[in-house]
């Protein structure tokens, strides 16, 4: 098994949470938090997007805990296949004028 380095985030964790609503609890003890969309995760830093559209650049040694508050959300139609996966035709209704 290979082990994850300092700094390094592994492509299928960074998939996993991009995008996922979150509460970020920082390391102090002054029960600061921020709440948004995880936009980017990176070994060092973690990209916030607050509901207001602020982008909050924090780094992660600065977090005590990450709690999911609702699992990443899907590309709109990202997933969605637009053609037979088969490569077979489309079953087309027969046009009026043909018998």
């Amino acid at each position: 098994m290979s082990e994850v380095q300092p700094g390094e985030v592994r492509g299928s964790v960074a998939a996993v949470y991009t995008n996922a609503r979150v509460t970020v609890y920082y390391n102090i003890q002054s029960g600061f938090s921020d709440t948004g969309r995880i936009g980017a995760i990176d070994g060092t830093w973690i990209e916030l997007i607050k509901d207001n559209a602020e982008r909050l650049l924090i780094p992660v040694a600065a977090i005590r805990i990450l709690k999911i508050l609702e699992p990443a959300k899907r590309n709109d139609g990202a997933d969605i296949l637009l053609r037979p996966a088969d490569g077979s035709e489309i079953d087309r209704p027969p046009s009026a004028g043909s018998a």
